[in-house]
């Protein structure tokens, strides 16, 4: 009888070509492993750059907004100019064309005159050294041409620049761009002045 169940059982070698099928898929998968990382890899390249621009468009956004809100301080700390001033500033604006006077602020820092578009109506900021060693034909221009940029309306422009920055910082060609506009506003300002006298 014992001689019947080894007969139909085998011997323990007959046992071995089972397991010959579990090895060969290890092997097979051993082997078929780099492409598949490549594979992977392939795919996570696209999450890699898309990574890295959301990072570069968040710290551009975020730098941004910590200038905006430390200047817009700065401006708030300013003092309102003269009755002398405010008069030219109103007729400047009407000669310019424009219905409001704008804010004008007078400034003890280091700036030159300059438009802050934050704000209805805008402000012309001045430092005060200017404002003291100008004549007044010669503040009337420098006012002209601060509210030529009202005028043309750069300030939207200010605005479009800051939003392609966040997006496309990445691109040189933006920054080439931005510094040729701002180039030709100043110089589209300067003839609006010419223009107005």
């Amino acid at each position: 009888s014992n001689r019947a169940v080894d007969s139909q059982i085998g011997p323990p070698e007959y046992l071995e070509p089972a397991s010959q099928p579990v090895l060969r898929k290890e092997t097979e998968s051993i082997f078929e492993s780099p492409s598949s990382t490549a594979f992977k890899v392939g795919e996570l390249w696209p999450i890699s750059v898309g990574g890295i621009w959301l990072l570069g468009s968040l710290v551009c956004g975020l730098i941004a907004f910590v200038r905006i809100a430390k200047f817009h301080r700065k401006v708030r700390e300013t003092e309102m100019a003269s009755d002398t001033v405010q008069r030219i500033g109103r007729s400047v604006a009407r000669q310019m064309g424009l219905k409001h006077c704008p804010k004008l602020r007078i400034t003890y820092g280091h700036i030159g005159p300059m438009v802050w578009p934050i704000g209805s109506p805008p402000t012309v900021i001045f430092p005060n050294g200017l404002i003291e060693e100008l004549e007044e034909e010669q503040l009337r221009t420098i006012m002209a041409h601060e509210f030529g940029h009202i005028v043309r309306r750069d300030c939207w422009v200010r605005w479009l620049e800051l939003l392609c920055t966040v997006l496309y910082w990445w691109n040189p060609c933006l920054w080439l761009a931005r510094r040729e506009i701002s180039v030709s506003e100043e110089l589209c300002c300067d003839a609006l002045v010419m223009a107005s006298h």
